[in-house]
Parts: C-alpha cells; structure tokens; sequence
C-alpha cells in the first residue's frame, strides 16, 4: 500500500512515516492464528478466550502503531485500549513496550486538547517504533503457542477414528 501524507503532517512526521512503512505486517504464524478470530468476529461470534483477545489486542495496537495511525486506534477510549495493550504485551513478555505504555498519559480527546493529545500520541509511536522488544517475534511466538495448544485441546469424538476406518473398509 502506498504511503500518502495527511494534510496536517509535518515534515518530520512524513519522513518517519515513510521510514516505518518498511514494516510488512504480521509474521506469518500470526496471521494463521488471527484469521479464524477475525472471520468469526466478522460473522457477529462474540465468544473468545482470553488468550485470543490478548493476541488479537497485541495485533491490533503493533499494526496501528507502524502504520502510524495509533491516533486513530485510541480514538475517545484511550484509557481502555492502552490498559489492554499493557496486558497483552504484559503477556507476550515485550516488557520495554510495557514500560512505554505505563509512562503514557493521554486524556480523552475534545476540541481543546486535540493538537497536545496528537503530540503525545505520535511521542509515544515514537518510542514504541524504537523499543529493543523484538515485537513482531514475540507476538508471532505467542501466536504459535496458541496454535499449539488449540491443536493439542482437539479430541477425537470416542470410536471416530473406528467409524473411518470401517467406511474405508466398506469403499474398497
């Protein structure tokens, strides 16, 4: 995808985005995990494990963060989506992000406060872009820990694999 500057960028702002945009996403391991959880999000299933919200938040903050819109993530519920991103990477032991984020203090957003708000926020893009967490591999570690365990709590139905076996039998 293209970089495009925003109207109310500087100059700065449009050289550290352009820098930043060389991120190309999630691992891949992260994407396989995330994508069942976004389809069945997407189809209104409202049920997730407190490790798929953990992911999913981690997912989400990382991906604003380099696509430098963690503006337009916080929105009006700043407070919240900052205390579940300190969990999520709480979780996934990207500790110097946690500690970026407990020194993060940004109120609500109003009319007045909207050009300090945007400062702090794009202050603490900064400091996450440069934090000596390896992020990106944390995540993808914790993604693939989840697609581990999925796939050890899958049981087989009792007498499932004898049932295949017979209807095999019965073809040939």
């Amino acid at each position: 995808m293209p970089f495009i500057p925003k109207l109310h960028d500087s100059a700065t702002e449009v050289e550290s985005r352009r820098l930043a945009s060389s991120w190309h996403g999630h691992f891949p391991v992260t994407r396989a995990a995330l994508l069942p959880l976004l389809t069945r999000a997407a189809a209104g299933q409202m049920e997730f494990s407190r490790v798929e919200r953990l992911l999913c938040v981690a997912c989400e903050f990382w991906a604003a963060v380099n696509a430098y819109e963690l503006d337009e993530y916080l929105d009006f519920n700043a407070g919240d989506r900052l205390r579940d991103a300190r969990f999520a990477f709480s979780e996934i032991g990207a500790e110097h992000v946690v500690n970026a984020l407990h020194q993060t203090a940004i109120a609500p957003g109003g009319a007045r406060s909207a050009g300090g708000r945007r400062r702090r926020i794009a202050d603490i893009q900064e400091r996450l872009l440069r934090v000596p967490d390896p992020v990106d591999l944390l995540i993808a570690q914790f993604a693939g820990r989840y697609l581990g365990e999925k796939q050890r709590t899958v049981e087989l139905v009792p007498g499932s694999f004898e049932r295949h076996r017979r209807y095999g039998q019965q073809i040939a």
